[in-house]
């Protein structure tokens, strides 16, 4: 069983490549906002994994696992700024940029970056949830897309959706489940890793619907 646990931590950390491995033959120039950013966020997800699960150990990178987490869910609000293109969106956006620059702000300035938190990761979760479902029902009213499934902003989308809401209830208990002297408890972490090998396939499955409509 531990064998197995293993492969799906490594699984979890390949499949980070595959969705950068789409955007060969790609120009950058030609890619929608939306793609660009998510290339960007690809890229730095990529270093932070080289460089928490090969040269250092999980629990000993707080810092990093913070600045990435920030990153992310920047990245993500910044994307969906660009997709939920109307006037009425700008009224939330920009609370949502401040409240998330708070918590940056406080996870930092009072001294807590180099700690453990899942204070951040949660918020984030959360904010991404809202956004992610909001643009759900957005798709599904849209009568100029007569499917769903070839429109590339739709798997995008339901990437988001899938992984923040599977796992948000491990993001809470994340410090729980991870620093727990029980070895059961500490394997629930292996949800976690089957979410995020889902949520780059259909990233993958994102640049590849934009692919076949520009190639």
């Amino acid at each position: 069983m531990k064998v197995f646990y293993k492969i799906v931590e490594l699984f979890s950390v390949l499949f980070a490549f595959l969705p950068v491995l789409f955007y060969f033959k790609l120009k950058i120039k030609t890619l929608s906002t939306p793609l660009k950013v998510l290339f960007c966020y690809l890229v730095f997800s990529l270093l932070n994994e080289i460089i928490c699960f090969w040269l250092f150990s999980r629990t000993a990178n707080s810092y990093m696992y913070n600045i990435f987490t920030f990153v992310e869910g920047l990245s993500i609000i910044v994307i969906y700024k660009h997709i939920l293109d109307s006037e009425k969106s700008r009224f939330y956006f920009l609370p949502l940029i401040v409240f998330y620059s708070l918590c940056f702000a406080v996870a930092g300035f009072l001294g807590q970056l180099s700690k453990h938190n899942n204070f951040l990761i949660t918020i984030e979760t959360v904010i991404v949830i809202v956004l992610s479902i909001t643009y759900f029902f957005r798709l599904i009213n849209n009568v100029q897309i007569p499917k769903l499934t070839d429109y590339y902003l739709f798997w995008l989308n339901t990437s988001f959706l899938i992984y923040f809401c599977g796992s948000l209830f491990i993001f809470i208990f994340e410090t729980f489940i991870l620093y727990n002297h029980d070895k059961n408890v500490r394997n629930l972490w292996i949800l976690h890793n089957i979410f995020n090998i889902v949520y780059n396939v259909l990233l993958a499955k994102s640049v590849f619907t934009w692919r076949k409509t520009k190639l």
